[in-house]
């Protein structure tokens, strides 16, 4: 489980396909505590450490992690080229407070980003298009993780195969994720909020 709280901008070292269902990856970063077994999510999608190597004079490790075929086909992960820049959250741990909102790490689909709109002070505006399958859970005023990130969904419109979504992002968080360095036509992973789909699960 995550909040959405990004804590670092890795960088992609390596991407390895193992087989037609799998690829090892690994990414370069400065979190600390993370170890073989750790969950932590890649531009939101949870992903499991199986080794970790020590950088020491960088101060950084490299972590490495396998993603399977479901996650290549529904994540922007198998889009990732060696350099890309990643967002990147270690688990929610019991005693850490909730800054964003709950985030599993399962990616419900893509969306691409179709605008972008600089608003006063550095701020921006970001225009989503994603599946319709997702509009009941895409809610004015409610949250969504946009590749991990929590944010709160600002304006909501629909036709009759997408979903248009936007948000607003302040200069703290375009500088400490990678929305920052985003551009129109990118593809980027949404996660719903969880609490939204289970509630709406149970009409």
């Amino acid at each position: 489980m995550f909040t959405g709280i990004i804590k670092d901008i890795g960088e992609v070292e390596s991407k390895k396909y193992v087989s037609k269902h799998r690829v090892a990856m690994s990414v370069k970063t400065s979190l600390k505590d993370i170890f073989p077994g750790s969950s932590v999510a890649v531009n939101g999608v949870c992903v499991t450490v199986t080794e970790v190597e020590k950088r020491g004079r960088e101060d950084k490790s490299i972590i490495r992690f396998d993603v399977g075929s479901e996650t290549l086909q529904k994540t922007n992960l198998g889009r990732l080229e060696i350099g890309a820049r990643v967002n990147l959250e270690p688990a929610l741990r019991l005693t850490d407070s909730i800054d964003g909102h709950i985030v599993t790490g399962h990616i419900e689909c893509t969306g691409k980003i179709i605008d972008i709109k600089s608003l006063e002070s550095a701020v921006k505006s970001f225009f989503v298009s994603a599946p319709k399958a997702i509009e009941k859970y895409i809610v004015e005023k409610g949250s969504v993780a946009v590749d991990g990130v929590s944010l709160t969904i600002n304006t909501k419109s629909a036709t009759l195969s997408n979903v248009v979504f936007s948000f607003v992002v302040i200069p703290y968080t375009l500088s400490h994720t990678t929305l920052g360095l985003r551009k129109v036509g990118e593809v980027v992973n949404i996660e719903p909020d969880i609490l939204c789909k289970y509630l709406l699960s149970r009409v």
